[in-house]
Order: structure tokens, then sequence, then C-alpha cells
């Protein structure tokens, strides 16, 4: 398959970047005992209670992965499963104070890193860089809304 010559060299730059910040993102993480995808459940369920089925749509994780994410989570007691009073098949999640300890400390790690890398050669971050990246976090909730109704 020939390359797509239509997409310009910056953007395939930043889809670099991405693939390699997630990488670095997974490394930080484990000095959190977190994994990424636990991370981002956490991110997700530290916004309030949800069903298992709504919140495998809003993280974007196949029920059995999500089941599998959670039964870690809860084997820790960093998520508790409380079952719907009206519906014994529907199961609410929910962070735990431990949840929320540990989603701090895997921000505060993650943060960090970000830092660092931010610097390049520098010895001060760059916050246009940030900024930007911290920018996608409303573009991909936008994204999520519009096509995974």
């Amino acid at each position: 398959m020939s390359p797509d010559t239509s997409i310009d060299e910056t953007t395939l730059r930043a889809v670099e970047a991405g693939a390699r910040l997630a990488r670095h993102l997974e490394r930080t993480l484990a000095q959190a005992d977190l994994t990424l995808p636990q991370f981002r459940l956490l991110l997700h369920l530290e916004r309030g209670t949800d069903v298992a089925s709504e919140l495998a749509r809003k993280a974007q994780i196949k029920p059995p992965s999500l089941t599998a994410l959670v039964d870690g989570l809860a084997s820790r007691s960093l998520v508790q499963r409380t079952p719907d009073e009206n519906d014994r098949r529907r199961v609410h999640l929910a962070i735990t104070p431990a949840g929320v300890t540990a989603l701090a400390e895997g921000r505060r790690v993650a943060a960090k890193r970000l830092v660092e890398l931010a610097k390049g050669r520098d010895s001060s971050p760059n916050p246009e860089i940030v900024e930007t990246l911290a920018g996608w976090v409303d573009l991909l909730d936008a994204w999520r809304d519009a096509h995974l109704q």
C-alpha cells in the first residue's frame, strides 16, 4: 500500500507525537501503579457515578474490556460496583476515595513528565505546547459525543 500523499508532514508528525506521548504516559503511570486504560476509566468516573454500559460508550471501551478493567480496579478498592435497585442487569460504577487518591497520584506523575517533555532542550517548559495539548480534551469529547450516539 502506498503512503497517502494528501496528508501534510506536520499532521504526520503530530500523529507520531501522539503515539509516542501515549507510550510516555504508559510508562509514567506505572509509577502510580496504574495502566493508561485504568487512568482513563478513573478520569471518566471522576465526573460521577455511571452505569457500566454508558461508561463503556463514553470511554470507548468494549464491555468485556470494561469488565476486566473494573475487576482490577475494584479488587484494589479504587472503584465500587453497586447493583441497580430497579434492574439487576445494570451495575452502577463509582470512584472510591482510594480511587480519587490513585487518580491524583497518576495526574501528578503524568503532569510532571509532561512538563519535563515540554522543556525540550531548554530549562523552562513551553506553555503553548501544554495549552495546545489541553485543548484536545474538548475536541475529543465533542467528537465522541457527535459520533458515538
